[in-house]
């Protein structure tokens, strides 16, 4: 249950409780995006990044045969994404790389944590050092071939299992990239260098 909506006594219909913190968490895709413009355009935004082509390995993972064939409506949520960043609708948007930081000493995800917990202005609790250190994994596919490869850097691998969208990423940069380098990215093994 969440603690931020609250149903109106008259219709019943569930709406945000004002004058209280309000987290909200969606997916970038079609379907959701008149929901996140209302709430982008009026509150400080954090928006958690990973590489595109790690959430379609994963995605792969999880469902190899989806129904459409392939992962491409995925690089089409990332191009909605950046064309929503590059348009500036959104209110004070902060891109957090969680890949990246997972790699990072913890001193880096402490002080990305604290960034989050400022820009949200929601202060800094006395957990917040212990929960930069710890850095858990959720929703975590664990370990599997294809993200193996990744790790390795083995491009070739990865672009024979997910050639559809390999080739979908690297039409896409364009887009995509000024956005994911903002966030910090740099040479990801689909850009076309």
């Amino acid at each position: 249950k969440n603690g931020s909506f609250a149903a109106n006594a008259e219709s019943g219909a569930l709406g945000l409780k004002l004058y209280t913190r309000n987290l909200v968490h969606g997916h970038f895709c079609p379907e959701n995006m008149e929901m996140i413009r209302a709430f982008a355009a009026l509150a400080p935004t954090v928006v958690p990044l990973r590489d595109p082509l790690a959430s379609i390995l994963t995605a792969h993972y999880r469902n190899p045969f989806p129904a459409e064939g392939n992962y491409c409506r995925l690089v089409d949520n990332w191009k909605l994404l950046a064309g929503f960043w590059q348009s500036k609708e959104i209110f004070k948007p902060l891109l957090l790389p969680v890949d990246r930081l997972a790699a990072e000493p913890s001193t880096a995800r402490v002080h990305a944590l604290a960034t989050v917990l400022v820009h949200l202005d929601l202060g800094y609790p006395r957990h917040a050092m212990e929960w930069g250190k710890e850095w858990r994994a959720v929703n975590s596919s664990g370990f599997h071939p294809l993200k193996q490869a990744y790790w390795d850097g083995e491009w070739r691998i990865i672009r024979e299992a997910v050639p559809a969208e390999w080739r979908a990423l690297q039409e896409a940069e364009e887009t995509l990239r000024p956005m994911l380098e903002e966030a910090g990215y740099g040479n990801l093994m689909w850009w076309n260098k």
